[in-house]
């Protein structure tokens, strides 16, 4: 790195050379002395004089260069800050700042919004530490998909700031799916016979099959947004049953007939599904498990069956992680091991 000497040191290199040029001009009529002692006494005389201001200049001269070198200014205009370290990462106070000021103006940035900031950069390094542990990667079309689906709710927010939102959203999700043991869900959905199966069937029937697909599109829709509505499930399905009777044999919640099952405890929880057991091994609806061992705590998706079979929408209540309850647990375990806090 570039160095440049602050301008105390120059002034007091500058000081040293007129001195030693006024001792030089004094001492010009005795570079060759006629008394060789009397000059000796004299050259003594004048270091012992002069000892002091060579000594005081040096250490003005270190100690600005020791200031210049290992300190910082931060955006705001203060001496910056170490604030983190996440295994060989460094957090400063002006990392926090400037991603702040992607957010805020300058002076609504308070200590509590440099905390929120700080908290947000100690996670993404994190991330960062265990993508690499575990050779986690994602694509550009992967972050380009993440961020159409980010809302622009603040106008001073940048670009940069939502493309790494982005970027994290996909890698935390990746991770979560990595380390996920078992899933709490409840799933609402029904079965049709496939598209190609319409051939088989006689005439009277074909208008029923179709009209079940067409019932179960709309269906699909209005489950997945009662769903992202907290509607309880059991609520849910109910109505599903009385505003679409072609669906109403077939119309499930949590994987049990809505209409036969008599045990409603079976409806009022959400139901476990365990990663790798024998059903998800076995390969059934093999899209269904992609997608539900890959949601978030709270997240809604819709699983659209093979040719037209119906379909079924997920709401994850909560994950199990390996070893951890939830993805919080798990991020303050890793915290807690890598991350040193200087505040």
């Amino acid at each position: 790195m570039y160095y440049s000497p602050p301008e105390s040191g120059v002034k007091t290199l500058e000081f040293i050379k007129k001195t030693l040029a006024i001792l030089f001009e004094l001492l010009g009529g005795i570079v060759r002395p006629s008394n060789p002692l009397l000059f000796s006494r004299s050259l003594l005389f004048w270091l012992i004089l002069l000892s002091p201001v060579f000594v005081f200049g040096l250490y003005v001269f270190t100690t600005n260069i020791n200031v210049t070198t290992n300190s910082k200014t931060s955006i705001m205009g203060k001496t910056d800050v170490l604030l983190a370290e996440v295994g060989t990462r460094k957090i400063y106070k002006s990392d926090v700042e400037k991603m702040a000021l992607e957010n805020y103006s300058k002076s609504a940035i308070t200590e509590d919004v440099i905390k929120i900031y700080l908290d947000t950069l100690i996670e993404r390094a994190v991330l960062d530490q265990e993508a690499v542990r575990l050779g986690i990667s994602i694509s550009k079309e992967e972050v380009e998909s993440a961020l159409a689906s980010i809302p622009s709710v603040n106008a001073k927010i940048s670009q940069k700031y939502k493309e790494d939102q982005a970027e994290y959203k996909v890698l935390k999700s990746k991770l979560i799916k990595t380390q996920t043991a078992s899933v709490q869900a409840y799933v609402i959905g029904f079965w049709l016979p496939p598209k190609l199966a319409d051939t088989t069937m006689t005439f009277e029937e074909t208008p029923e099959l179709s009209q079940s697909r067409s019932d179960g599109e709309i269906a699909l829709i209005e489950i997945s947004e009662a769903l992202s509505a907290n509607t309880p499930p059991i609520e849910i399905a109910q109505q599903i049953s009385d505003v679409y009777p072609s669906l109403r044999e077939s119309l499930t919640l949590n994987g049990y007939n809505f209409i036969n099952t008599k045990d409603t405890l079976l409806f009022e929880q959400p139901r476990t599904y365990i990663k790798n057991d024998d059903r998800s091994a076995r390969g059934v609806n093999d899209s269904f498990y992609k997608t539900l061992f890959s949601l978030k705590e709270n997240e809604v998706e819709t699983v659209i069956g093979i040719n037209q079979t119906g379909g079924d929408v997920i709401q994850v209540v909560s994950v199990q992680l390996d070893g951890f309850s939830s993805y919080q647990e798990y991020l303050q375990s890793k915290i807690k091991e890598s991350v040193i806090k200087h505040i």
